[in-house]
């Protein structure tokens, strides 16, 4: 008996002190206040789905959203305590220099939504036009400062009147320019069929992020499993958000808020997909590097001094090691494998260039066939050598996922400024050689695209419109509505959209890009390199001085640019990507006429 009751104590015992270890049982069930920067809206998406699908229940937490209004301060209230969580801009660094404890939990919006949103007209053409004119900007938007001090527009030279949040006053006239997030007021413009222009800081390089989740050093350190689990649970419902918008649309205008249409929400997300980057980064993802440069602007606006720790203001969820030597070891033999890899592609790149002009000088000889079958079997050995760079390149970036993270926990724990000044260059030369090593993956054929069966309307007008923001270049579009469904990889035909818009814009900074698509039937030859068979014909033409004939068949060489600085990769990647699709792309310039490129897609069998 006295043993059976011993063991019945210590099954107690046992239990209870499960229940106190548990990291979940300090929290269970806790009231815990997250504070909006704003009021309700598709901002917050992610929020309203970790409450509404359980996330934060899971936790053992008991969440509430505060909205927030015009003029009102929401980092403030979070130090004052009426909050333990908050949504704050990039600001937060200014608010941690003059000595706030704020501490950043993750970045949300990895591209800031701000811009300046003027209406189209004859007096105001570009962001050098509002010099006497009048112009709301609200506060706390320093990246907008810094933007029009970069481009000689300082606050001096027009008048500032305070934001009043109304996009009205900019569609009256009352004002003739408004600071706006690019998610919500340019709805409201184009509801109404103004013409705009919109201006971004992104254009001169000033590229900050935009909501962050945060607390204060307090909270860390009195419930540091709390704010783990709070951090978790809320990027674990940003994550399903932004991968069911509809849902959460719904959710907000039917238990939150119907201060916007369902239109507005929907408008809202769209915006966002490009802004948040979910399909590359998870939610919550951190750069210091980021952090550095949005602080470094800052100081050359006088608003921040040089010494700042960028440890204490990041949160760590896992505090590195403090032996590093197998992290140097590493490193060493990453970046030796880096450079072999880039010597190997460039050999097989400058190859296959050679060969490419052996065969065009050797085609219109007597003996052409002989020699081409020489060249091709040369050019088949190289494609495999290729496929094997491409190979290394893409294991390689996967290696670099680790690396990169164990350098940045490095540079945290570091207490020597020696050391943390090695480990941040050996980080941007880390970003310079996996920059190098994407362009080379799709070179080597190691990229294969990941096809599907789709409309190339509206993508392509959407990937259009995005590379011509910040930027004064029209775009105009011209197809049919029986336009034929082409099967391609969105994400590698959007980045040929991008090269050729970004190409044209610099061509020509003022003019025009026309975009106009059409179904063709290829037959005999008709068109040389192609396939019989039906294609999509894609014609980008722009309004710059054009080009010279002795140049044009050089524009898709790798490393080939006639642009001061520039790498030579754009127009060699699209051609790459055009090519591993089965079509064909071509330049038709002439000096003064402008430049038009070809392309042409295969377009589904089943196409009528």
């Amino acid at each position: 008996m006295r043993k059976a009751g011993f063991q019945n104590k210590f099954l107690k015992l046992f239990v209870l002190f499960f229940i106190f270890a548990s990291p979940f049982a300090v929290f269970a069930g806790e009231k815990v206040r997250l504070q909006l920067k704003w009021q309700h809206q598709f901002q917050f998406a992610g929020y309203y789905a970790a409450i509404e699908k359980g996330f934060y229940k899971d936790a053992g937490l008991d969440v509430e959203l505060i909205a927030n209004g015009p003029g009102q301060d929401s980092v403030q209230k979070v130090l004052d305590g009426k909050a333990e969580f908050g949504v704050g801009s990039t600001e937060l660094l200014l608010n941690r220099q003059k000595g706030d404890p704020v501490v950043v939990l993750g970045v949300i919006f990895q591209h800031s939504p701000r811009g300046l949103l003027m209406l189209k007209n004859d007096e105001l053409q570009s962001i050098h036009d509002l010099s006497g004119k009048k112009v709301m900007i609200e506060n706390g938007t320093s990246e907008i400062t810094a933007y029009l001090n970069k481009e000689g527009v300082p606050a001096e030279k027009f008048t500032l009147i305070p934001h009043s949040f109304h996009t009205e006053d900019l569609i009256s006239g009352k004002v003739d320019a408004i600071s706006v997030y690019v998610t919500n007021e340019v709805f409201e413009v184009e509801k109404a069929r103004k013409e705009y222009v919109l201006f971004s800081p992104r254009s001169v390089g000033i590229d900050f992020y935009g909501d962050n989740l945060f607390t204060t050093e307090e909270q860390i350190l009195r419930n540091p499993e709390m704010v783990r689990a709070f951090r978790d649970a809320s990027f674990r419902g940003w994550k399903y958000a932004m991968s069911h918008p509809d849902e959460i649309i719904e959710l907000i205008h039917s238990k939150y808020s119907k201060r916007h249409t369902v239109e507005h929400l929907k408008f809202e997300a769209k915006q966002m997909i490009a802004l948040l980057r979910t399909d590359l980064l998870e939610p919550g993802h951190i750069n210091p590097g980021r952090w550095e440069h949005i602080a470094k602007t800052y100081k050359d606006l006088g608003m921040m001094g040089d010494d700042f720790d960028f440890d204490a203001f990041l949160y760590n969820p896992n505090p590195p090691q403090k032996d590093l030597r197998w992290l140097y070891l590493t490193l060493g033999i990453s970046l030796l494998i880096a450079f072999l890899v880039t010597l190997l592609a460039l050999y097989i790149f400058r190859k296959n260039a050679q060969l490419r002009k052996e065969i065009s000088d050797r085609k219109i000889a007597e003996d052409a066939m002989k020699e081409m079958q020489v060249i091709v079997h040369r050019t088949s050995k190289l494609d495999s050598l290729g496929i094997l760079a491409g190979g290394i390149a893409h294991d390689f970036n996967n290696l670099f996922t680790g690396v990169f993270g164990y350098i940045e926990m490095a540079q945290r724990r570091s207490t020597d400024k020696k050391t943390a000044e090695y480990l941040s260059k050996a980080m941007r030369s880390l970003n310079q050689v996996r920059d190098l090593t994407s362009h080379l993956i799709t070179f080597s054929k190691g990229g294969k695209p990941v096809k599907e069966l789709a409309e190339l309307f509206p993508f392509i007008e959407e990937s259009a419109v995005f590379a011509l923001s910040g930027t004064r270049v029209e775009c105009t579009f011209d197809y049919p509505e029986d336009l034929w469904k082409c099967e391609y990889d969105k994400s590698q035909i959007g980045q040929v959209v991008e090269n050729l818009m970004v190409n044209a814009s610099q061509a020509d900074p003022k003019g025009t890009v026309n975009v106009i698509c059409k179904n063709v039937q290829v037959s005999g030859k008709e068109m040389h390199g192609l396939k019989n068979g039906k294609y999509v014909e894609i014609l980008i033409k722009d309004s710059g001085p054009g080009m010279d004939p002795a140049i044009i068949d050089k524009v898709f060489d790798p490393f080939f640019s006639t642009k001061t600085g520039g790498h030579g990769l754009g127009l060699a990647i699209s051609y790459s990507i055009v090519k591993q699709h089965s079509g064909s792309i071509e330049l038709v310039s002439e000096k003064g006429k402008g430049a038009t490129f070809q392309i042409h897609l295969p377009a589904h069998e089943e196409s009528k």
